[in-house]
């Protein structure tokens, strides 16, 4: 009897997961399948997709202008740079010919 205690209390397949007495637009709490949405939508509502988008809009402008002033601030030259290489030193002028 092994093979009966492995199919358990499962239905025949016939029923196609119908039981008696239940309709098709009746879910297992006898509730309509068609029932309404709580709030009658199913995403965000404007104003909260409008909130969401300013948010990101502020926070892309944030970025950019901390961007901004972190380079500007960063990438200087000292102010106090000694010219060492040597073809930085002041080399004879010579003018130049006429091309011929």
């Amino acid at each position: 009897m092994e093979g009966d205690s492995a199919k358990g209390s499962r239905e025949d397949s016939d029923d196609k997961g119908v039981r008696e007495g239940q309709d098709e637009e009746v879910d297992a709490l006898g509730l309509s399948k068609r029932r309404q949405v709580i709030g009658q939508g199913y995403g965000p509502g404007k104003a909260r997709q409008f909130i969401y988008y300013g948010l990101f809009i502020a926070l892309l402008v944030g970025l950019y202008v901390g961007a901004t002033f972190a380079v500007s601030e960063l990438d200087v030259a000292p102010k106090n740079q000694i010219d060492q290489a040597p073809w930085s030193k002041a080399a004879k002028q010579v003018p130049p010919t006429r091309f011929e």
